[in-house]
């Protein structure tokens, strides 16, 4: 014991109990261990909301990743951050989250990969110089009691943890549902039997569609724990027209003998007032003959829209009934919808949280259970009643998204519109007197910038500025809001200053500029056109300036209006009124006296997120899969609005980019040519430097060592001859 006890306390002790304390310390760390994030974003760390998600699992949820290796990049990197948040979700969950990764080199696992229904992705790899390309895969599939759901093409880390927390929580909150549903969602096929005679390929249309219709059925009820459903119905006439134009179904009239016949085709999801439609279209060949649109994507159509008819989504209002850009594509009644614009893509990008109701406030006050409203590029005039209502939703504790336009551009018809300019005429709808009582003022003019997108096109000269379209950098973003927090840039469309001044007659609110133009932007008063040929940035540098284009007001709101307005029950706003004078109330002995009631201030805070433009949400800038900037930061603006500035963070994940800042397209191409050839000229030149070095510095020594060789100094010749082949 002794010896053992000499030894320990002897040096020849360190190395072995040095060893031993590692293999305890990995032990531990096994087990208590501690994770520290330093990426900007927290990249690596998982946001409140995905960790609340998977700690208040009730069930196991597994997640199967089938994932090619060996791939280039960026897509090796996309692999090793979905493994790093997956092993996130699995430390916080307490057990009931697990992963398992699959070797996508074995046959069997390929075969697994496409019984969940996932597929091989065809990316670029370049290789000896050869560029080519390959199938990868690169998808999950995640389990939770018996529904399946899947990620398929995961190409990039952006946005990855906020894609695979609502998945989650979707498969959660469906299956949930469905355990505790009352009754059976129902599957209505509505097909006027007058539609027998047209015929596919000499088989009657009906008989095509219903056996399609009931093959995806079928499917999905079986992995729905048949809480489905299957029913028939055949309209005609008025009845067909009716369900056509209830349920937003292909309305078909024809000829039948000198008389005018109709009917109707289309598949609805129906459970508790609620539905969905799935998208079935007749259609007609250009050689004659009829063929069916939607078949070919039935069973995903009909997979989410069940998935949409059962998520929980907050209902949001989209204001109509002054020529808004229309909500869908195929909406009539308005110039934007003549023009082919509409805000489709805007709402495709929310509508796994929100589903939009359409509002018209000439039939009466916001429907409660709304608590937020948009309002989209309306063009004409509200009525006083109209405004009053709106301002007492905001009082109420309403929340605003308005995209106000200033100018309406009215483009010529006829001859004329080949060579004519287009007319700019101001925009008056009095919710700009609305939003002035709320501090809140949207100008009569363009924000022009000279950091713009250019059009590279052929359609314009190469490199052509688009000074209407500015470009909002990194620098130009709020870095503290969620809402614009990691987003590199944003792009504007025909956008209008935004400014702020706290109101005079109370309120207490607080102004965030999400987004301002660069320091070399500028106003557009009065533009005739928005040709880059008659435009050109103004000669006097004190008319250039940063320019608010997009803005957030938060507090308590005063009202717009000194008292009640009278309301009629109807909606309509009474004879007495439009006058400008009160109603007066008969004085009757022992009766009641009802009166309006009168918000003057906000009873509870509200917010009001304000841009001058309403053509940011339209397909013109706004993609269908918010991957675009813009997309995600309107989809931001959304959730802040409605209280879950938790999933803005988590959806900028990664998307921030640290680019250069370079205003001038002379320095952007300066800056290319220094990186293609001053950077290895660079290197030359050091190389050059340190040879030179190395050469004086052996020639210093040789004739150090020679001049004490001819001092006499013994063995000054073998050394110098060692020191010189040393050094080469």
């Amino acid at each position: 014991m002794k010896k053992i006890l000499a030894w320990l306390k002897s040096p020849a002790s360190d190395f072995w109990l040095f060893i031993l304390v590692l293999i305890f310390l990995n032990l531990t760390a096994g087990k208590f261990f501690f994770r520290l994030d330093l990426t900007a974003q927290h990249s690596f760390s998982l946001s409140d909301a995905s960790k609340e998600l998977v700690r208040s699992l009730d069930e196991p949820l597994s997640v199967k990743v089938f994932f090619s290796s060996g791939l280039p990049a960026p897509y090796n990197a996309a692999g090793r951050y979905l493994q790093d948040l997956l092993s996130e979700y699995e430390g916080v969950s307490s057990g009931r989250f697990s992963c398992e990764f699959f070797d996508m080199d074995d046959p069997e696992n390929q075969q697994t990969a496409s019984e969940y229904g996932l597929s091989q992705v065809q990316i670029q790899e370049l290789s000896d110089n050869e560029l080519g390309f390959r199938n990868a895969w690169m998808g999950l599939a995640a389990v939770y009691r018996d529904r399946i759901e899947t990620l398929n093409e995961i190409q990039s880390e952006e946005g990855l943890e906020y894609k695979l927390t609502t998945l989650f929580a979707q498969m959660i909150a469906q299956a949930n549902t469905l355990e505790g549903l009352d009754g059976t969602i129902e599957v209505c096929l509505y097909t006027t039997d007058a539609l027998r005679s047209f015929s596919v390929s000499e088989i009657s249309v009906l008989d095509v569609i219903r056996e399609e219709v009931l093959q995806a059925y079928t499917k999905l009820n079986a992995e729905n724990m048949d809480r489905l459903s299957f029913r028939e119905e055949s309209p005609s006439g008025k009845e067909a027209e009716s369900a056509a134009k209830q349920y937003g179904l292909q309305a078909l009239s024809w000829d039948n003998g000198g008389t005018p016949a109709y009917g109707t085709l289309g598949l609805v999801l129906k459970h508790g007032g609620d539905f969905r439609s799935v998208p079935l279209r007749l259609t007609q060949g250009l050689f004659g003959g009829y063929g069916v649109s939607g078949l070919d994507a039935l069973e995903e159509n009909l997979s989410a829209a069940l998935k949409s008819l059962m998520a929980k989504t907050l209902t949001v209002g989209y204001l109509t009934g002054h020529g808004e850009i229309p909500l869908y594509a195929g909406n009539a009644g308005s110039v934007p919808a003549a023009q082919g614009l509409n805000a489709a893509n805007f709402a495709a990008n929310a509508a796994d949280r929100y589903t939009f109701a359409e509002v018209n406030l000439a039939e009466g006050s916001v429907p409660p259970g709304i608590d937020c409203l948009v309002i989209n590029g309306p063009k004409t005039a509200f009525s006083q009643e109209e405004l009053y209502r709106l301002d007492q939703f905001v009082l109420s504790g309403g929340n605003l998204m308005v995209f106000l336009d200033p100018f309406d551009v009215v483009t010529p018809e006829g001859a004329s519109a080949y060579y004519a300019a287009p007319q700019f005429v101001p925009v008056e709808t009095g919710l700009e007197t609305v939003l002035s009582a709320y501090g809140i003022n949207i100008g009569k003019n363009y924000v022009l910038d000279t950091e713009c997108y250019e059009d590279l096109s052929m359609r314009g000269a190469p490199g052509s500025a688009l000074y209407y379209v500015p470009v909002v950098q990194r620098q130009g973003m709020d870095p503290h809001h969620p809402v614009s927090r990691n987003l590199a840039y944003v792009l504007f469309l025909q956008a209008a200053e935004v400014s702020f001044q706290q109101p005079e007659n109370g309120g207490e609110l607080t102004a965030t500029a999400l987004a301002r133009s660069s320091d070399s932007s500028w106003l557009a008063g009065n533009p005739e056109t928005f040709l880059t040929d008659f435009m050109a940035p103004p000669s006097a540098a004190e008319n250039l300036a940063p320019r608010t284009l997009a803005l957030l007001v938060e507090g308590t709101f005063p009202s717009a209006f000194d008292g009640p307005l009278p309301l009629s029950g109807n909606g309509s706003r009474s004879a007495s009124a439009d006058e400008g004078t009160e109603e007066p109330q008969a004085a009757v002995s022992g009766a009641l006296s009802v009166t309006n009631p009168h918000l003057t201030q906000s009873v509870r805070p509200g917010r009001i997120f304000a841009v001058g433009s309403s053509a940011v949400t339209t397909q013109q800038v706004v993609d269908g899969n918010c991957e675009q900037p813009v997309s995600v930061f309107l989809r931001n603006a959304l959730d802040a609005l409605n209280g879950a500035e938790e999933f803005c963070v988590m959806r900028t994940k990664g998307m921030s980019l640290n680019t250069l800042r370079v205003n001038q397209g002379a320095a952007v191409q300066a800056a290319a040519l220094f990186n293609q050839y001053g950077l290895p000229l660079l290197v030359a030149l050091a190389g050059l430097l340190a040879w030179r070095h190395r050469a004086s510095r052996r020639k210093t020594i040789r004739a150090r060592y020679a001049a004490m060789q001819n001092n006499g100094v013994p063995g000054v010749q073998e050394n110098a001859e060692e020191k010189a082949e040393e050094e080469k």
